[in-house]
């Protein structure tokens, strides 16, 4: 290979390294916004469930739709994945433990309702299964409580009219830039808020006390969809930004590799060039 095109392609490399410190940092400063609205969420979310819990056990025979347990005969999984990539392995593992989780279902003889979130999602499930019932894409950076409570009002038709009888969540639990995880967990039916809960103080109802249960209920949905939602964005751009650096330093490894090889066709080229000076100037002094 000559200098000159070994040239052209570290400078190539060195324009691509650019692009991907630059969206590194990008990133990192998206992953600790991120990861300030998780906490935020998780406190609400915490704080309205726990508030309902109190609030229905003071309700004889308060009774909902998402409170209904029945027998299991069709899951619904809601994946959750980001609607880009450049972001390593992030997308492919958590399609990976949809397959295993989906396969499993079917093998007890339960039927399989998919709900996608993220473009990632939407494209492999659709291409491999036709029990893909909603899907929710381009949602904006960060998601709002618009976007899970369109979600969660789409998730509470198909429970309430028998389409599902169960739903789990597959998505990513951040913990901090360095720990996520994958985790399946049980949403609906709402099974913890009939626990019992001590009332810690006496409510006056206004409007009635279960249609203020039923809303807080709707809301709690809303808040836990946002938080998976939230949570796992918040793991893209970790593992974005964990993806970026390993291209970084690689980029770097082959701009050393590509600078030793100009560094050898420029030697080997003088040292050609010399030879046939020395040749030459042999001949003619012959």
């Amino acid at each position: 290979m000559r200098p000159n095109d070994v040239k052209r392609k570290i400078k190539a490399v060195q324009n691509i390294q650019k692009i991907t410190k630059a969206m590194k940092s990008v990133a990192a400063v998206k992953a600790r916004k991120a990861e300030e609205r998780v906490k935020k969420v998780k406190d609400y979310s915490r704080e309205m469930f726990e508030l309902t819990k109190r609030l229905s056990s003071e309700i004889a025979g308060f009774k909902h739709p998402l409170l209904e347990k029945r027998e299991v005969k069709t899951v619904g999984i809601l994946v959750v994945t980001s609607d880009r990539g450049l972001c390593g392995s992030f997308n492919a593992n958590i399609l990976k433990e949809t397959l295993k989780l989906y396969q499993k279902y079917k093998s007890e003889g339960k039927e399989v309702r998919l709900f996608a979130v993220g473009r990632k999602a939407k494209q492999f499930l659709e291409r491999r299964f036709p029990v893909v019932i909603a899907s929710f894409t381009k949602l904006p950076q960060p998601p709002t409580q618009a976007e899970a409570s369109l979600i969660a009002s789409e998730i509470t038709k198909y429970f309430s009219d028998g389409t599902i009888d169960a739903l789990k969540v597959l998505y990513y639990n951040y913990k901090s830039m360095a720990k996520y995880s994958i985790v399946e967990e049980e949403v609906l039916p709402l099974l913890h808020i009939q626990e019992k809960s001590e009332p810690k103080a006496t409510y006056i109802f206004e409007p009635e006390e279960d249609v203020v249960a039923s809303y807080l209920l709707e809301r709690g949905l809303m808040a836990e969809i946002l938080r998976v939602i939230l949570e796992t964005a918040a793991a893209e751009q970790a593992a974005r930004m964990q993806a970026m650096s390993q291209a970084s330093e690689n980029a770097q490894d082959l701009i050393r590799q590509l600078t030793l090889a100009f560094n050898k066709a420029r030697q080997a080229i003088i040292t050609r060039e010399l030879s046939e000076i020395v040749g030459t100037t042999t001949a003619l002094g012959s």
